[in-house]
C-alpha cells in the first residue's frame, strides 16, 4: 500500500481522487490549500503527491519550488494536476521534475498510468503484487510479449523519460533517435510499428514526415506528432499520411498512452486486411 497525497481546493476532486486511489489499495490524504499539503508532508510522508497549480493560499509551483530545494523531498514524485498547459509552465515544472501531468477537469481513470509510473520510479511495487501470492506469482512469470518497437524522435532527455515510460508500460520497445541523419539506417534494419516525433524535432516535422514517408514499411506505421500547436507543418503531412493521433504541449501519459494504443489498433487493423 503506498502513501499518496492530493493537494487540491476543488472539494470534488479531491473527493474523487481518494476513492478512486484507496480503491486501487492506497492509502490517501487529501488536502485543500499549500499550507495544509506542506504540512502532510512532513507528518504522513507520502510516497507520491497529487499536487493542483492553482491553490488558494500560494500557487502549486512555489509548494514544489520548496519540496526539490529540501534534501528529505528533492526526490518526491510529484504529478502536476493543471488546466493551463502553457508553454511557459511547462518550462517551469519541468525543471523542477515533475513525473506527470494530469489534465483537469479531472477524469479519475487518467489517474492509474501516472501513479504507477511514479511508484515505479520510487521502487514501490503495486500493491497487487506485494499483497497477493498469486499476483506475486504472476509477476515472477514470463513478461507479455513486446508488441513492436517505436522510433521516437526526441532531444531533449526530460522530453523523452515520459515518453520512453509509457512505450515500455504497454510493451513497446522505444528506441530513440537524437540525430535525423541516424533515421534511415534505423528504418531499414528494423521497421518501426510506429513513430513519434518529439518537442525536439518539431519545428523540423514537416520535413521528418515527408522524409520517412519513404523509408521501409512508411505504409504501415503510425505517425504520433508531440509538439507545439506554434509548428503546423508536424501535422499537416502526418495527417496525409493517416495519422489521426496529436499530442500537443506538454506530455501527458494519459493522452499519449490513448494516442499510441489507437495508433496500434489501427496498425493491427491494417495488417489483417492485407493478410485476408
Amino acid at each position: 500500500m503506498a502513501k499518496i497525497l492530493v493537494i487540491d481546493d476543488d472539494g470534488r476532486v479531491r473527493l474523487d481522487a481518494s476513492r478512486f486511489l484507496e480503491g486501487r489499495g492506497h492509502d490517501v490524504t487529501a488536502v485543500g490549500t499549500c499550507r495544509e499539503g506542506a504540512t502532510a508532508i512532513s507528518r504522513t510522508k507520502p510516497d507520491v503527491v497529487l499536487l493542483d497549480r492553482q491553490l488558494p493560499d500560494v500557487d502549486g509551483l512555489i509548494l514544489l519550488q520548496k519540496l526539490r530545494k529540501n534534501a528529505a523531498t528533492a526526490q518526491l514524485p510529484v504529478i502536476m494536476m493543471t488546466d493551463r498547459e502553457t508553454a511557459a509552465e511547462h518550462g517551469e515544472v519541468k525543471a523542477l521534475g515533475v513525473v506527470g501531468y494530469i489534465a483537469k477537469p479531472l477524469n479519475v481513470n487518467g489517474l492509474d498510468m501516472p501513479v504507477t509510473l511514479a511508484l515505479r520510479a520510487r521502487g514501490i511495487a503495486p500493491m497487487a503484487q506485494r499483497s497477493n501470492p498469486q499476483s506475486r506469482q504472476a509477476a515472477s512469470a514470463p513478461r507479455p510479449k513486446i508488441k513492436g518497437s517505436v522510433i521516437v524522435f526526441e532531444t531533449d532527455d526530460d522530453e523523452h523519460k515520459p515518453i520512453s515510460s509509457v512505450l515500455q508500460f504497454i510493451r513497446f520497445h522505444p528506441r530513440r533517435i537524437t540525430v535525423f541523419s541516424m533515421a534511415r539506417r534505423e528504418f531499414v534494419s528494423d521497421p518501426p510499428r510506429m513513430v513519434i516525433i518529439g518537442h525536439g524535432f518539431a519545428r523540423d516535422g514537416n520535413r521528418i514526415v515527408r522524409d520517412i514517408s519513404g523509408y521501409p514499411g512508411a505504409e504501415s506505421f503510425s505517425i504520433i506528432p508531440v509538439g507545439n500547436p506554434e509548428y503546423p507543418g508536424t501535422y499537416a503531412n502526418a495527417f496525409s499520411m493517416g495519422t489521426r493521433q496529436v499530442v500537443s504541449g506538454p506530455v501527458r501519459t494519459e493522452d499519449l498512452t490513448t494516442a499510441v494504443e489507437r495508433a496500434w489498433d489501427a496498425y493491427v487493423a491494417k495488417a489483417r486486411r492485407a493478410a485476408a
